[in-house]
């Protein structure tokens, strides 16, 4: 599946949130990519739930990045020196939240340790610049 992130994250009174009436699909197990047209592979992660709360899942995931991405980090999404670097880059530049592109591979059948490989493999194919 693919989408962008305005599609996922709204901001709200300057914060981002997360938007009403995300498709269903979004809240399974499974990976995700974010991408842009000028830096490419920015970061890869894993969802590793299945949920119908609306707080959780790759939309919560998608939320704790995107506060790193434009430096509203609260509590334990602190970022990481990457993190930091890209965010710098992506405010600078006045790009929007529509230019991230997210590809969201579900994979509800998947344990978490299988998640976690084959996000190892696209980390290290993609070789993304958000990464630890």
């Amino acid at each position: 599946m693919n989408t962008t992130l305005d599609q996922i994250i709204e901001i709200n009174n300057e914060e981002p949130v997360i938007k009403e009436n995300i498709p269903v699909d979004y809240y399974q197990k499974g990976i995700y990519q974010w991408w842009h047209d000028t830096y490419g592979c920015i970061y890869v992660g894993i969802s590793a739930v299945d949920t119908e709360n609306k707080n959780d899942g790759m939309p919560l995931r998608t939320l704790h990045h995107a506060r790193k991405l434009l430096s509203k980090e609260k509590g334990n999404t602190q970022p990481t020196k990457k993190w930091t670097d890209f965010s710098k880059k992506f405010l600078e530049g006045s790009h929007q939240l529509k230019e991230i592109k997210i590809v969201y591979e579900n994979h509800p059948h998947k344990s978490k340790r299988d998640l976690e490989e084959i996000e190892h493999q696209l980390i290290h194919k993609f070789k993304p610049i958000c990464n630890a």
